[in-house]
């Protein structure tokens, strides 16, 4: 049976307890989506003390992080994450990510990477991956240990090529690649 999808947008004057209890009471059957948009750090603590509080057994959850102004260690234990957007907000990926081992899509949008963040390699049961325009200018070998990757959206950053452990991704079915700096494919 598909999972309902709630979804809930917070923002710096909103109180995230009483937004995220109302879905809560709703019931386990749903797969929550959470949405916290230009919020300081201490409004993001307190969006995630109430998720790890409320939905501690749920398995769906989703966490978009648009313009915060930093992301605290506190979202690295939400183990439950199976989907993450930090878009607008990193120079770097916290090695701490490793810690969301039930994450299966991961959004990584106009951050200014320059070089691609390579704790992500290690993220095997990534599905989907989105990173475009971060500035990436190359992407490491050990990107193929993304077996399980189905999904790829690299466009509108500055790569030339791409490794040649890049065949490797057997289960690669999408691929957007535009808008890069490539000579042949």
């Amino acid at each position: 049976m598909a999972k309902e999808t709630m979804r809930v947008e917070i923002c710096e004057d909103d109180d995230p307890e009483s937004k995220l209890k109302a879905m809560w009471i709703k019931g386990d059957h749903l797969r929550v989506s959470v949405i916290v948009d230009h919020c300081g750090g201490k409004q993001l603590n307190k969006v995630v003390e109430v998720l790890n509080r409320l939905f501690k057994p749920l398995w769906w959850l989703s966490l978009e992080l648009y313009y915060n102004d930093f992301i605290p260690d506190s979202v690295w234990d939400l183990a439950n994450v199976d989907e993450l957007c930090i878009n607008h907000n990193l120079r770097a990926m916290p090695p701490e990510i490793i810690k969301l081992t039930k994450l299966r899509k991961l959004g990584i949008e106009f951050n200014p990477f320059k070089k691609f963040p390579v704790v992500v390699c290690r993220l095997e049961q990534l599905e989907e991956l989105s990173c475009y325009n971060c500035h990436l200018s190359d992407i490491p070998s050990s990107f193929a240990s993304l077996r399980n990757l189905r999904r790829l959206w690299i466009y509108a950053n500055k790569l030339s090529s791409l490794p040649r452990s890049f065949a490797n991704l057997q289960e690669l079915r999408e691929l957007g690649a535009s808008e890069n700096r490539f000579k042949d494919f």
